[in-house]
């Protein structure tokens, strides 16, 4: 016969593993940035080449190649677009999201 567990209200079955914290549960820490720019470029489905405002202490301004991570997110955007978006950094990566025209 299968062993029964009961479920305590944090989720962990009784009798086994102790819980971790919720730190250790996490997922990556990712930092978020508001950010402006125009597309200068949409060369591939997952790049899009903006030269963005200033992000003090993040990034200077100018032209960068950014990873899209949702290419649906280009769908409707243009070379020329001033935009909108969220500049993500985890650990050694960096990708772009949250895009909207202007």
């Amino acid at each position: 016969m299968p062993a029964m567990l009961a479920l305590t209200p944090l989720g962990c079955a009784s009798g086994t593993a102790k819980p971790k914290p919720p730190s250790a549960n996490a997922g990556p820490f990712v930092q978020l940035f508001a950010a402006h720019g125009v597309i200068r470029e949409i060369p591939d489905s997952h790049t899009a080449v903006i030269e963005s405002a200033d992000i003090p202490g993040v990034m200077s301004a100018g032209p960068l190649p950014l990873q899209v991570r949702n290419p649906q997110e280009l769908k409707g955007l243009q070379t020329g677009d001033t935009i909108s978006f969220q500049y993500n950094i985890s650990g050694t990566n960096v990708w772009i999201g949250q895009l909207r025209k202007d």
